[in-house]
């Protein structure tokens, strides 16, 4: 199956980073989505918002192999409850999540240049 919603945001402007504030991405279903195509960043934090989710975090640049070489951070959430988890896991390459459950839903909070870019949002 592959992910069925992958939102990104803020879609009106850049994120205030010295406000605390973060890019984010809401994945709904299971399978692969590339977050930050090539390049550096941190992943900051995940919410669970539905129990079920399993979400493996890779430092790869999209499209090649997300494999156990450079996996950054596996959350196996299928056994926790519904909630936010700080990570602060800074990647070097790139930014991959490969989700899996039957009702996944996530929203991740990130620092890099997302995969979807749009004119309104970055300003090109």
């Amino acid at each position: 199956m592959a992910i069925t919603t992958a939102l990104f945001g803020p879609n009106d402007r850049m994120p205030h980073f010295a406000a605390g504030e973060w890019q984010w991405l809401r994945l709904v279903g299971d399978g692969t989505q590339v977050v930050v195509q090539a390049g550096m960043g941190v992943l900051a934090r995940v919410i669970l918002n539905v129990a079920g989710t399993r979400a493996a975090f890779h430092d790869v640049v999209g499209g090649q192999t997300a494999d156990a070489t450079n996996l950054i951070v596996n959350l196996p959430i299928n056994t926790l409850a519904v909630g936010e988890f700080d990570i602060g896991a800074p990647f070097d390459d790139g930014l991959t999540v490969i989700t899996t459950g039957a009702a996944s839903d996530l929203t991740i909070f990130f620092s890099g240049r997302a995969s979807y870019v749009s004119a309104r949002t970055f300003g090109a």
